[in-house]
């Protein structure tokens, strides 16, 4: 933690919960700052925020009490819906030891009743004492995905450009689609410090705004912001609209101030005769927050409702959605989605330094379209290293299709 307080110095870092004279922000209240900032605080250790009706809800309660006083009194905790209808229930006393971490029980919940998706509440209490914490968790029920003559598709291709001339309806998954200069990659967390004081960092974003009064979303219970059932799929684009501000996104990333980029992540657009809703999101994903938010869509385009005002034309949404084939060879890890790996002076047969040629390095591309160009003074290679040397610039030529 930075500050509690907007940072003022260095670029500026707007991470706190107060501005920077010190008046609320409106994220919290102090009430809800001291359910976890005190000196007795109740605990639920529980391993993931997202359940499946056919799975039990397992949590171990705790209080961590770092007051000059053991408490013996009764712990309660609940689970409740968002309108307050209590699920389950369950009370021990056991002392509060001051000065520790205290096992105060463990719960077991059987989701199998729940059958609609919802966002649900674990509150702790300490009876008869301010002391009361509160978690939130989703929980889904299993779907068949809806049969519909919706075209999924996760490129722009003649596939998805015919069925748009034919009128049809299509749900493009672009997580993969989009370049640099009409994309941001999607982030849970904000960036880091700020993009004036730390330029260059990928992440330009700081989370995202959410229409949850939208339909698409009726199937998909979520708050205007990313909360943690959202963190398993955030990874994927949000593209770049700055020239479209009668476009209005269904989830919106909120970039940093010193770019201001207008963002999308999910929105819904004319296309010739057909309709397209665009998701960002990575909605293959082998998780049940992927195929709920995949259900909620193809629900939603199964109504009428689903009838996109705003019309977009296909040369636009052709540079928009830009394809750029990953490499589909063996990287280490961290470089799955690379375009390019490179084993600089990986050739070489003997040690010492050569001049630079592409030839020496060892590349890993999948397209032989993709070029790069290193300027270095040499290649250095000895028993333990190999490197461009210096490095001064790697240039990568702009890859186009």
């Amino acid at each position: 933690m930075l500050s509690m307080t907007d940072y003022s110095g260095q670029g500026e870092a707007l991470v706190g919960w107060l501005d920077s004279f010190w008046d609320s922000k409106g994220i919290i209240t102090p009430e809800q700052f001291r359910c976890y900032s005190n000196d007795i605080v109740p605990l639920a250790r529980f391993h993931k925020y997202t359940w499946q009706t056919d799975e039990t809800f397992k949590a171990q309660i705790q209080v961590a009490n770092y007051s000059d006083t053991t408490l013996i009194t009764p712990t309660i905790w609940t689970l409740t819906d968002e309108t307050g209808k209590l699920q389950q229930q369950g009370s021990r006393e056991v002392p509060l030891s001051s000065g520790k971490v205290n096992q105060v029980d463990s719960l077991s919940v059987d989701l199998s009743e729940i059958t609609s998706p919802g966002k649900y509440y674990l509150d702790v209490t300490i009876s008869g004492t301010p002391y009361h914490n509160r978690w939130s968790i989703w929980v889904y029920p299993p779907y068949n995905m809806p049969q519909t003559n919706i075209i999924i598709h996760d490129k722009f291709d003649s596939t998805v450009i015919s069925a748009l001339e034919q009128g049809k309806k299509v749900l493009l998954v672009a997580d993969q689609l989009g370049k640099k200069d009409n994309s941001t990659p999607l982030y849970f967390t904000p960036l880091f410090w700020s993009t004036s004081f730390f330029p260059g960092q990928s992440n330009t974003t700081l989370g995202a705004w959410i229409d949850k009064a939208h339909p698409a979303f009726s199937q998909f219970p979520t708050d205007n912001y990313t909360d943690w059932q959202w963190k398993e799929i955030t990874q994927g684009r949000s593209f770049i609209i700055n020239e479209h501000p009668q476009l209005h996104p269904i989830v919106q990333p909120v970039s940093d101030f010193h770019i201001n980029d207008k963002l999308a992540s999910i929105f819904e657009c004319k296309v010739s005769k057909g309709k397209l809703l665009v998701c960002g999101y990575n909605l293959n994903l082998d998780s049940p927050v992927a195929r709920q938010l995949k259900y909620s869509l193809l629900h939603y385009m199964t109504q009428s409702n689903f009838n996109p005002s705003y019309s977009i034309k296909i040369d636009t949404l052709k540079k928009m959605f830009a394809y750029t084939p990953k490499a589909m060879v063996s990287v280490p890890k961290g470089f799955e989605n690379s375009i390019l790996y490179i084993s600089c002076g990986k050739q070489m047969k003997n040690s010492g330094s050569a001049p630079w040629t592409a030839t020496l390095d060892h590349t890993e591309i999948q397209d032989e379209r993709c070029k790069y160009k290193v300027t270095c003074d040499n290649i250095w290679k000895d028993e333990k290293v190999r490197c461009h040397k210096p490095p001064k610039r790697l240039l990568l030529q702009d890859y186009v299709q």
